[in-house]
């Protein structure tokens, strides 16, 4: 086994097929995470909420000048660690959740030398739906654990914690006059080096997504663990964010499959080829963004349409397709599992076909309400897993969105053509069709009229006269 120097690039490859023969190190250097960035993940995504109580979920007392406002939580730093008691007040001055107390002795007592002060951020009044105008009040304290850090974790952690409250910003106005806090803890650095596996150049970044010191937590269940991002070379114009995984002791590259192991610290990545049984599942077209769940492992494949997997059952958790259009939009299909699970064997040595994905079948669910009729597109895929659609345009609030839903009679008369609503508050969802027409006695057929980008088998709908919503 040899070590990669920090940040270099290094190809260790069989003569015929471009693997790697032995194991691979790289060295990771630690890297601050920014607050944002154009086209990196920032403090944010490596985050946890942290729930907040009036009395210490741990027992710990309350500090001695500390007001009625005062909220108290855990730090979890989970297996190996011990979790942190802190606390929660507003600054008798300035009525703003401004002090932190951390016990870094365990004790359970919160004394004025683990106090920690930060200054709040108010920012613009934005409209909940439906209680009206509200400031945000956000404070970011910054959180160093030098001793209760869990072993083998990376040394003195620093982490942020921030705070979060509505204030009303009209008087008299529906709703409650005060928000209760909400606070969650969030990663400040990554670890990131580079390597070259099948002679392909890769930036790799690991984070600390449990937010506990720790880079090695594998993802054992759906939206558990730490994550990885294996930037390929090219990949320069995606955001990260896009590209993060969820960490696992193995890694499909290709054809090829490799164990992949983590030092506790996140300082060193080794990759060797695996001794696994493995197969390849095969998609066409390929997913933008495929989750599966395994057995105890958590697996996230992007943008390719044969990738190696270790022999086993698998679970489909979440699918995406990106394809642009003829009016230069790009389109979103997004779905996973409504009812019934979708599981497929993946088998040593041979190749399996995705059960899920096209060919897609576009139809009509509904349902009445008192002023006519709220409709949505019922979008399915090959295993009869359920989709929604979007543009990036038309996630944005008063954009108006792609589609059409066509009412006609049951002799074929049109009736109308309906435009997906537009969504024009972040709280407030609006049906995705709404229809206020007079019903006629025989019924209507109603057929999706979205625009795709891919095939779809068009299926009608129809609504008779006593209906209250779809079959």
């Amino acid at each position: 086994m040899r070590k990669v120097p920090v940040l270099a690039v290094v190809l260790v490859c069989c003569a015929c097929g471009g693997g790697l023969a032995e194991s691979l190190t790289v060295v990771l250097d630690p890297v601050d995470l920014p607050d944002k960035a154009e086209d990196r993940v920032g403090k944010s995504y490596g985050m946890i909420t942290l729930p907040l109580k009036k009395a210490s979920p741990v027992g710990a007392a309350r500090p001695a000048d500390a007001g009625p406002g005062l909220r108290q939580g855990v730090v979890p730093l989970g297996k190996g660690g011990q979790d942190i008691a802190f606390a929660i007040d507003r600054h008798p001055e300035t009525g703003w959740y401004e002090r932190l107390w951390v016990d870094w002795n365990g004790d359970k007592a919160l004394t004025p030398q683990e106090l920690i002060s930060a200054r709040a951020e108010v920012g613009k009044p934005v409209d909940i739906h439906p209680g009206g105008l509200f400031t945000p009040v956000s404070t970011v304290f910054r959180v160093e654990m030098p001793v209760l850090s869990p072993p083998e974790a990376e040394a003195a952690p620093v982490f942020e914690l921030s705070l979060r409250e509505y204030r009303r910003a009209e008087a008299g106005g529906p709703g409650k006059e005060e928000a209760e806090p909400s606070a969650a803890l969030h990663s400040t650095r990554c670890r990131r080096g580079r390597c070259t596996v099948g002679r392909k150049a890769y930036e790799v970044t690991l984070l600390d997504l449990n937010v506990n010191g720790r880079y090695n937590d594998f993802a054992r269940t759906y939206g558990s663990g730490d994550g990885a991002v294996f930037r390929e070379e090219g990949d320069g114009a995606e955001h990260e964010s896009r590209l993060v995984e969820p960490l696992n002791g193995f890694r499909g590259f290709g054809e090829e499959l490799y164990d992949l192991a983590v030092a506790a610290d996140g300082s060193e990545l080794t990759l060797s080829p695996s001794p696994l049984p493995k197969g390849w599942l095969v998609m066409n077209p390929a997913p933008d963004c495929l989750y599966l769940s395994g057995e105890g492992c958590s697996l996230r494949i992007r943008s390719t349409e044969k990738v190696a997997l270790p022999a086993g059952r698998y679970e489909l958790a979440h699918v995406t397709y990106r394809q642009l259009g003829d009016d230069g939009r790009m389109y979103t299909l997004s779905g996973g599992r409504v009812r019934d699970p979708v599981h497929f064997t993946v088998k040593e040595g041979k190749k399996t076909a995705a059960p899920f994905g096209p060919p897609f079948t576009a139809g009509v669910e509904w349902e009445m309400f008192r002023k006519g009729y709220h409709l949505s597109a019922d979008i399915r895929g090959a295993a009869g897993e359920n989709y929604a659609y979007s543009t990036e345009e038309g996630l944005m609030l008063g954009a108006t969105p792609s589609g059409e839903l066509v009412l006609r009679s049951r002799s074929g008369r049109l009736l109308a053509r309906i435009k997906r609503n537009a969504r024009h508050s972040v709280d407030a969802i609006p049906p995705d069709f709404s229809w206020e027409g007079p019903l006629p006695e025989r019924g209507v057929t109603v057929t999706p009229d979205l625009g795709l980008p891919w095939k779809m088998k068009i299926r009608k709908t129809v609504i008779e006269p006593g209906q209250k919503k779809s079959e």
